[in-house]
């Protein structure tokens, strides 16, 4: 039997602003397209309203929690 190698997507955080330069451009929908992981932390969902967060999600967007000790680092 023959073996595939398993590839795994690199993963980039993104920020907030970077998220809406991107949907004004409409560009959006182009960046779920690469092969990566974007992962946003979780206080970051609270900020986006246009685009819509869930519709984010739906694309690809992942979020991760961060702890107290994480933010100030």
């Amino acid at each position: 039997m023959e073996k595939y190698p398993v590839t795994t997507h690199p993963s980039y955080v993104i920020d907030t602003n970077a998220i809406i330069d991107l949907y004004k451009a409409d560009l959006i929908t182009n960046l779920f397209l690469l092969p990566c992981r974007f992962v946003v932390t979780d206080f970051v969902q609270k900020e986006l309203l246009h685009p819509p967060f869930a519709a984010l999600v739906d694309m690809g967007l992942s979020v991760q929690s961060l702890s107290s000790d994480s933010v100030q680092e």
